[in-house]
């Protein structure tokens, strides 16, 4: 198949269903979970990262994320991890509204097809630099570590079974 018949192709599987800025505002918020989201997951390895046991850590590390973006809302001096979260989450959201109302007057398309938050993976660094920068105590730091130590130990045993 030539470069334009491709082409043609796959916008032509894309344009099915409607074009609604209402649709748009609701698939751009598979933007709030960058490194979770399931096509950025398959992407990097769906045999070994797309396994039911490893879901529950999916969605810990969602709330881990966006709850360190967030962090800022609830102290009173902000500092700058606070700062970075609070522009990190409505950036994230608003990327994903604009690069959705950019897939309809782009390409015609129904934006639902064409965002998933793979396209949000460049903000995931910036939430996890001010997750880390807020934790403070023992007991924030040691449910932060059990996360991740817990994620290392069942995906090693999904790789390994």
């Amino acid at each position: 198949m030539s470069g334009a018949i491709l082409y043609q192709f796959t916008l032509e599987n894309i344009r099915n269903g409607s074009q609604s800025f209402g649709g748009v505002l609701s698939v751009a918020t598979s933007f709030l979970h960058p490194v979770t989201d399931e096509l950025a997951v398959n992407l990097v390895s769906g045999s070994t990262l797309n396994e039911p046991a490893q879901r529950p850590l999916y969605a810990a590390l969602t709330f881990l994320l966006i709850g360190g973006g967030l962090a800022g809302l609830f102290v009173a001096p902000r500092r700058w991890p606070h700062v970075l979260g609070l522009i990190s989450v409505p950036a994230l959201y608003l990327g994903g509204v604009i690069l959705g109302v950019g897939f309809i007057i782009g390409f015609d398309t129904n934006a639902g097809s064409g965002i998933s938050g793979r396209y949000g993976m460049s903000a995931a660094p910036l939430l996890l630099l001010a997750l880390a920068a807020s934790l403070r105590g023992r007991w924030a730091t040691g449910a932060v570590g059990f996360v991740a130590v817990a994620s290392f130990v069942v995906t090693f045993v999904v790789m390994v079974t």
